[in-house]
């Protein structure tokens, strides 16, 4: 009995991954693909071997393994594309588009061909790792999945491919409009095909990817709390454990008190451990040590050391596991740290290091920060650089500045704050004194009204060192006191035991 006999294999193999027993899922998942007699009946045993390699961070395994499938489909898909070949994706899917009525793509018919449906359930599977570690080939795998959507109808996997295809419009494009009409456009589907373990994938993205670019970036937070539930009822556990993260992650941006965060984040990290998602788990790892050290628990709050993390044994790992994205969060964690806490040398170094691993950061809403604290730690250095030197950081805070204003443009509630407080810096020193003034009290008001406090605090401290440096004392150390218990409301202990030591009569 064939069909019966395979359905029990498919289960099998299912079963061992999702109890984390991978190589009982790898053994159960040899005789199935020895005994099964056409392509599409191995599928769904390729599918799961692929998952259990990101499970267990074999990356670029997965992701061989994943173009292996789609060559017995039918489907060549180059491991080193070129930009031409990323361009000519690219038209060939925009012509299939029709203009301005990207809603209407609801309507499509079903798919119903096996082999498109077979493709795009591999494509599916490989997307979040291809992100993570090899992200030139995620257009094309984002490309090829809407592609087969236009052509031969939806399914329920068309509504994550439409979710990867939002994201990249909004990070690569930079075309936001139609970004986030096509996050709209992947919820409604998934809602249509309520099918859970795509709505982990569609939430996720969405969420995480999609929104920070329209609206604020709080609102994503329930979609990534939905997504995390939807993963654990479908078995998506790879998808539940990268949704935890991205809420961890969003928490902290937003500027959740840091005390109740670490307690998240750690709940956070304890049920991605179940799970046995240990990719996702070091980098939701990282983010605990980062607020372990704001909050005054570790040595040196510039060295990611500590009960969660230890950067020196980690980043070999990173490399060794092809973890991009990691090491872009590694790295961006180090250079806020370095500037918060004074060393502004080493965060520009930081900074530099981070736009190595930018690749795998698409549509993320930490890439904002990149440049925010990359225009401050350069303008914190201008006073001591030569006239070259001086050159150099006004064109590059610039080239900033204009990604940063654009950014603003579509969303203002998460960047116009970013961008006002940026400019107060550069006119500060060019001694512009009037409208240093005028963009300090702006981007205070901002961040205060969008409730980003560490970015309110940070801006109170930079007016209150203008002050200081203007020999305005008195006004200074009212800046410097809102610094100080925005710092405080945050939890970031340590910030304010430096402030103390760094000014301790006028904070007296």
């Amino acid at each position: 009995n064939y069909d019966l006999t395979l359905a029990l294999y498919e289960l099998t193999v299912e079963s061992a991954y999702l109890s984390g027993d991978f190589s009982e899922s790898q053994r159960w998942a040899e005789i199935l693909l020895q005994n099964a007699q056409i392509i599409l009946d191995k599928v769904k045993a390729y599918e799961i071997q692929l998952l259990a390699c990101v499970a267990q961070k074999k990356s670029l395994e997965a992701i061989a393994l994943g173009q292996q499938t789609l060559a017995q489909l039918g489907i060549a898909i180059s491991t080193t594309p070129t930009d031409a070949d990323i361009q000519q994706a690219w038209q060939e899917t925009a012509d299939l588009i029709p203009q301005a009525k990207i809603p209407s793509l609801l309507d499509l018919p079903l798919m119903t061909d096996a082999h498109a449906l077979a493709a795009l359930r591999i494509l599916n599977s490989m997307a979040a790792t291809v992100y993570l570690a090899q992200p030139k080939l995620l257009p094309l795998i984002v490309l090829l999945q809407v592609k087969l959507s236009l052509l031969h109808g939806n399914a329920p996997v068309s509504a994550g491919a439409y979710a990867r295809y939002s994201f990249i419009l909004c990070g690569k494009i930079n075309d936001v409009e139609a970004g986030y009409a096509f996050g709209c456009l992947a919820l409604k589907l998934a809602e249509q095909f309520n099918h859970k373990e795509i709505s982990t994938r569609v939430l996720l993205m969405v969420g995480a990817l999609t929104l920070p670019w329209k609206v604020h970036l709080r609102e994503g937070i329930p979609l990534l709390q939905a997504a995390y539930l939807d993963g654990l009822a479908s078995g998506t556990l790879d998808g539940a454990a990268l949704s935890h993260f991205y809420e961890s992650q969003s928490s902290y941006l937003v500027g959740q008190e840091l005390q109740e965060l670490v307690g998240k984040v750690a709940t956070h990290s304890e049920q991605i451990r179940q799970i046995k998602q240990e990719l996702h788990l070091n980098n939701n790892e990282l983010l605990r040590q980062v607020v372990l050290n704001l909050t005054g628990q570790s040595k040196n709050p510039c060295k990611l050391v500590g009960e969660a993390f230890d950067e020196a044994k980690m980043l070999p790992l990173f490399h060794s596991s092809s973890n991009i994205f990691g090491l872009y969060c590694l790295n961006l964690h180090k250079l806020m740290l370095c500037y918060w806490f004074g060393e502004h040398e080493a965060a520009v170094e930081y900074a530099t290091s981070t736009t190595h691993y930018l690749g795998g950061s698409t549509a993320q809403a930490t890439v904002p920060l990149l440049y925010f604290y990359d225009s401050l730690a350069r303008l914190a250095q201008y006073a001591s650089a030569s006239a070259s030197e001086q050159h150099f950081i006004l064109t590059q805070v610039a080239d900033n500045q204009t990604k940063i204003k654009d950014w603003a443009n579509h969303a203002p509630m998460n960047f116009q704050h970013k961008f006002d407080l940026v400019q107060a810096e550069q006119h500060s020193r060019l001694g512009q004194k009037a409208d240093a003034i005028e963009f300090y009290d702006r981007a205070i008001a901002g961040a205060k009204a969008h409730g980003y406090i560490q970015e309110e605090a940070l801006a109170n401290e930079l007016a209150a060192k203008f002050y200081l440096a203007w020999g305005k004392e008195k006004i200074a150390q009212a800046y410097l006191t809102d610094a100080y218990y925005g710092y405080a409301h945050w939890g970031a202990k340590a910030k304010v035991q430096d402030l103390a030591r760094r000014y301790p009569r006028l904070l007296a």
